[in-house]
């Protein structure tokens, strides 16, 4: 409210003005039946340049895409993405940028920009290996490596996920970056035709996921539902419908 009252004052810098735009924002983005939070981020990423700062817009951008991406319309959250993306790299917000990266490369998976998306996971993947994150490596390369075997690069997916490939050697020593890995061969297995391999990898993976004990974390049930659903592609590649909607509903569970 505060925020507000000094906006309709209009005694500020404009890019005070541009802050105090973002906190009504924030101020409004629970209980918003007035939709101010869109309206006061559209205020701020319309402005013209040098009225905002790259921080600023950066936030509005990326705050925006995120309400967008829940109002359903993707295509606008991901160039709202793009754009603070685009200024967090200029800003030099590594920290923040990876994060953004990899929501980014998986928005754009989402709606097959294969390409786009495996360019963003590789580089989110080299800035969490400089920042010493191994699970957040691993993770980025075993989704580029789908992304590339969405395309056809099979090769180039095959050496994202190289058990001891030089400088990610420690990364893919990490037990849950095993798990992931284990995800990624099965699905790049499928994509050479080779459902048995596939099947016999996911299978692994499932058994060796019952038995951790953070089997409840919400990365564990993740891993588990995209085991199950693999399963479900590998019963239907080899002619098994009843093996498949077992499966699928096992994921759906």
């Amino acid at each position: 409210a505060r925020a507000g009252q000094e906006l309709a004052a209009g005694q500020l810098e404009e890019q005070e003005q541009a802050w105090l735009r973002l906190d009504v924002a924030l101020g409004s983005s629970l209980e918003d039946p007035g939709r101010v939070h869109e309206a006061s981020l559209l205020s701020i990423v319309d402005l013209p340049p040098g009225c905002a700062s790259p921080q600023c817009l950066a936030i509005a951008h990326l705050w925006l895409g995120a309400f967008l991406t829940l109002r359903g319309d993707v295509s606008a959250a991901i160039t709202h993405q793009r754009t603070g993306l685009e200024l967090l790299d200029g800003l030099e917000e590594e920290s923040r940028s990876v994060v953004t990266r990899v929501r980014l490369a998986a928005a754009l998976f989402g709606v097959e920009a294969y390409a786009e998306s495996a360019r963003h996971f590789d580089g989110a993947a080299g800035q969490a290996a400089r920042a010493g994150d191994h699970v957040m490596t691993a993770e980025c390369l075993c989704y580029a490596a789908r992304a590339y075997a969405a395309q056809g690069r099979l090769a180039e997916a095959e050496r994202r996920v190289r058990e001891t490939a030089g400088r990610h050697a420690r990364v893919w020593s990490q037990p849950r970056a095993r798990l992931l890995r284990l995800h990624a061969q099965a699905v790049l297995a499928l994509a050479r035709h080779e459902p048995h391999v596939a099947a016999a990898i996911a299978e692994t993976l499932l058994g060796t996921l019952e038995n951790q004990p953070d089997v409840q974390s919400a990365w564990a049930l993740r891993l588990t539902c995209e085991a199950a659903y693999l399963l479900a592609d590998t019963a239907d590649a080899q002619g098994d419908a009843t093996g498949a909607l077992a499966w699928t509903r096992r994921g759906l569970e």
